[in-house]
């Protein structure tokens, strides 16, 4: 899997996530451990790391800073329903 390939398989199964469970929120390391198939640890969490990059680049996802310092990602509006459009 390339790069390219690599990110928008990570970028579906993240929308796949946020369209089924729409107040969920976690930092990337939870993401990557709780929320997405075992072999998206093969893949890396740069990988998801540059995947929510893009979903809050588009103005879909927040990040949140924690009192505890960990950026939580969540989507910025759940009832808008602005993630139909990304897959």
């Amino acid at each position: 899997m390339t790069d390219t390939e690599s990110q928008q398989w990570a970028l579906h199964q993240l929308v796949s996530y946020w369209q089924r469970c729409p107040r969920a929120a976690d930092t990337l390391e939870g993401i990557v451990h709780w929320w997405l198939p075992q072999d998206a640890v093969a893949l890396g969490a740069a990988v998801v790391a540059e995947a929510l990059t893009c979903l809050v680049a588009r103005g879909v996802v927040q990040a949140a800073p924690a009192v505890d310092g960990r950026v939580r990602y969540r989507l910025c509006d759940p009832a808008r329903g602005a993630l139909g459009g990304l897959l």
